[in-house]
């Protein structure tokens, strides 16, 4: 009895407990169910297909689902096929907020994509991003962005098309856009590059400083391994402001800059093509290059090119800050620093340039041409320091006042040429070089042929000069002058050891200094070999002429031949020539003696001791010693009769005899009253004759010597050729004496100009013909044994 109440007892209590836990345990699974059912309803389309052929396992949401806040209106995702990973999100929209930083991305339609060949790439459609993280803040918007980890060349990648992007951060506001801007990292090819398509980006601080970058097509490569710092912009423009009012632009229709390409092939390069840089400084320095072509080169094909610059149509303008400005440009301007290792160095070479430079003190250069070509160096020292101009002009100006002009139609110098077998040589045809020193000297050079070789074949040559119409004025601070030039003028210094030469077609020669003048010219003038032949020298209607204070020196004639030989020494041979002096004006000094005050009837004055002193009698002047003409009019020589005996030997009437006490003929030439030897009487105490002190001359015109009554004597300074005559002595001439010079008919004379007296005779006479026989076998002897050697 007692079992069996327990038995009931325990089936109770468990019958009740099971009673009581089955509704919790029905709740339970309703929750659960509602659950899961709630899960259901948010999937509109789940579709999961696994393993399908080539394609793999694909999965379909409507709309996505997402353990993220990111959400999008569909889900496709293809994965383990041919493409290891494709996901294809709808309308996707991500957010992220934080204490730091608010984000929020939105677009039309995204694409990832992983395969074999590249790393995790993504595509946005129509895309829009903002983000902001105080201060800063960044909002960007795009019709596609593609963002690749890694692509096989071009490595990281950004890719933005039609877009546009607004940052700021640090008080900068930055606006960029574009329809293609793409950004390469750790390129293996290119390193860190950018490209842009019709791109604008423009970057302003609150300070004012503001840049702008535009291009059509723009190019930078950086840390490339074959390329390096280059750009390349196509109508592109650069331009900066700074905050201090410095400003930069560059513009260009294509703009090229290398910093290194191809592992040193080319360096520092920059090429443009219509393109122009303009840089102010806040100091004032300016500058500006531009150009049709632009071109240049720090270094190519390791040094095959080196500081090259190539311009077409180009400019180039610098302004310093103390003022000092410089312009070069040309429709060809090329320089090359270095070319072809050494093959070329400091070479110019402009076709129609202009260069200009103006320094602060107010120094002036200028040079252009048609062709204008400068060479440092070529091929190795064949050719150093060499110019080449073609209608070319270069002027300077300095600020002491120094001022060269050099130019011509061809003006070409070689400092040196071919090892030294040309050096310090100056060509040109139609040239003009002016200048001015500080001190006022002055020189001018031209001609229509002007060619100078300072040496030649390793002193073959030495000082030379060659000219065809040409023209050499020089004139020096102390007033003294010079002027050379001719037809044909050749100046050799030394030849061959053998001592100068000078050749001279209708050239003309004249050196003023010191109150002397030197002048020569003629239809030819030779002067030949000074070291071997002495002061051998051929002139040939030549004219030779000097000028001191004593007078005027002359000799002019057909033929003056001058024959220096080795043991024959000096021989003159002259050809109808004639020589004449002028002598200087001489003006007497003014007398000074004091004349005393006569009284009233004295003749005199009477000192304290009653002593008459007679008054002192006025010298009269010396008279001027007339002017004697360089040509003078021969006189009208008498017939000499059959028997000078009979007295009919006189002259004629119009001529003056020295021996007649002074008679004035026709023509007006009078001759002063002298002694019976045919002397000039003595000075008379008082005035006589002319007023003006002057010999009693109406004509200024001397007497000739030796026009004597004998008939032997010479006219006008001309031989006759039959010697002369003791008795027809200069001082027989009482005019030619009053000069104070004596001459002889030995050819001494008292003044030092006149070497000897006019000794011209025919060179057919029988002295004449022995000596130029003997002159023609030694000359024939000599060349023959010259010719032998």
């Amino acid at each position: 009895m007692k079992t069996n109440w327990m038995i009931t007892v325990g089936m109770t209590a468990f019958a009740g407990a099971v009673l009581v836990a089955m509704p919790v345990t029905g709740f339970a699974d309703e929750g659960e169910l509602n659950k899961e059912q709630q899960e259901e309803k948010t999937t509109v389309l789940d579709i999961q297909l696994e393993n399908l052929p080539i394609v793999g396992d694909v999965s379909v949401q409507l709309p996505k689902q997402s353990e993220s806040e990111e959400k999008a209106l569909a889900n496709v995702q293809v994965k383990d096929g041919l493409v290891e990973d494709l996901q294809v999100d709808v309308a996707p929209v991500s957010k992220t907020k934080n204490e730091e930083a608010d984000s929020e991305t939105a677009t039309v339609a995204t694409v990832k994509v992983d395969t074999a060949l590249t790393e995790s790439v993504q595509a946005d459609i129509v895309s829009k991003n903002t983000s902001k993280d105080d201060p800063s803040s960044e909002s960007s918007a795009a019709v596609v962005t593609i963002e690749a980890e890694k692509l096989p060349v071009a490595g990281q990648t950004t890719a933005h098309v039609v877009s546009k992007k607004v940052s700021q951060e640090n008080n900068v506001t930055t606006v960029d856009k574009g329809v293609v801007q793409a950004d390469l990292t750790e390129s293996e090819l290119l390193g860190n590059t950018h490209a842009g398509v019709a791109e604008n980006q423009v970057k302003t601080d609150a300070d004012g400083s503001k840049q702008v970058d535009q291009s059509l097509v723009e190019v930078t490569v950086d840390d490339a391994p074959i390329l390096e710092d280059t750009h390349v912009g196509v109508v592109d423009n650069h331009t900066a402001v700074a905050e201090d009012g410095s400003f930069t632009k560059d513009e260009a229709v294509v703009d090229a800059t290398i910093g290194e390409a191809l592992g040193g092939v080319l360096e520092e390069t920059h090429v443009g093509v219509l393109d122009n840089h303009v840089a102010v400084e806040e100091d004032g320095l300016f500058t500006k290059d531009g150009g049709v072509v632009d071109a240049t080169i720090g270094e190519a094909l390791g040094g095959v090119l080196e500081d090259t610059h190539v311009g077409v149509l180009d400019n180039h303008v610098a302004v310093e800050e103390d003022g000092s400005f410089t312009k070069d440009g040309g429709v060809v301007d090329a320089t090359i620093g270095g070319a072809l290792g050494g093959a070329l160095e400091d070479t110019d070479v402009g076709v129609l340039n202009n260069h200009v430079a103006v320094e602060e003190d107010g120094s002036f250069t200028k040079d252009e041409g048609v062709v204008d070509a400068t060479i440092g160096e070529a091929l190795g020292g064949v050719l150093e320091e060499t110019h080449v101009g073609v209608l070319d002009n270069h002027t300077a100006v300095e600020e002491n006042g120094l001022f060269t002009k050099d130019g011509g139609v061809v003006d070409a110098t070689i400092g040196e040429a071919l090892g030294g077998v040309l050096e310090d040589t100056h060509v040109g045809v139609l040239d003009n070089h002016v200048a001015v020193e500080e001190d006022g000297s002055f020189t001018k050079d031209g001609g229509l042929v002007d060619a100078t070789i300072g040496e030649a074949l390793g002193g073959a040559l030495e000082e030379t000069h060659v000219g065809v119409l040409d023209n050499h004025v020089a004139v020096e601070e102390d007033g003294s002058f010079m002027k050379d030039g001719g037809v044909v003028d050749v100046i050799l210094d030394d030849l061959l050891g053998l001592g100068g030469l000078h050749l001279g077609v209708l050239d003309n020669h004249m050196d003023q200094a010191d109150e002397e003048t030197e002048r020569s010219n003629g239809l030819l003038q030779l002067t030949l070999l000074d070291k071997l032949l002495g002061d051998t020298a051929i002139k040939l209607l030549a004219n030779k002429e000097q000028t001191t204070e004593d007078g005027t020196y002359q000799k002019q004639g057909v033929g003056m031949i001058t024959l220096d030989l080795p043991l024959l020494g000096a021989l003159d041979l002259d050809l109808l020539t004639r020589e004449t002096f002028v002598a200087a004006a001489v003006e007497s000094p003014e007398a000074e003696t004091e004349v005393p005050t006569l009284g009233d009837g004295d003749s005199g004055t009477t000192p304290d001791d009653d002593t008459v002193i007679p008054m002192v009698p006025v010298v009269p002047s010396v008279p001027v010693i007339p002017v004697v003409p360089l040509f003078p009019a021969v006189p009208t020589v008498p017939a000499v009769p059959d028997n000078p005996d009979d007295g009919d030997g006189m002259p004629e009437e119009g001529t003056a005899d020295p021996d007649n006490g002074g008679s004035e003929s026709e023509d007006g030439t009078t001759t002063p009253d002298g002694t019976e030897d045919g002397t000039v009487g003595e000075t008379p105490d008082t005035d006589s004759g002319q007023e003006d002190g002057t010999l009693p001359q109406e004509n200024g015109s001397a007497t000739i010597p030796g026009n004597s009554s004998d008939g032997n004597g010479s006219v006008n300074g001309m031989s006759n050729g039959n010697g002369t005559d003791e008795d027809s002595s200069m001082t027989g001439n009482p005019t030619i004496a009053q000069s104070g010079i004596g001459f002889n008919w030995e050819g001494s004379t008292s003044n030092p100009m006149m070497t000897k007296l006019p000794q011209t005779g025919g060179l057919l006479d029988g002295t004449g013909m022995l000596l130029i026989s003997v002159l023609t076998l030694l000359t024939g002897a000599f060349l023959r044994k010259w010719a032998i050697h």
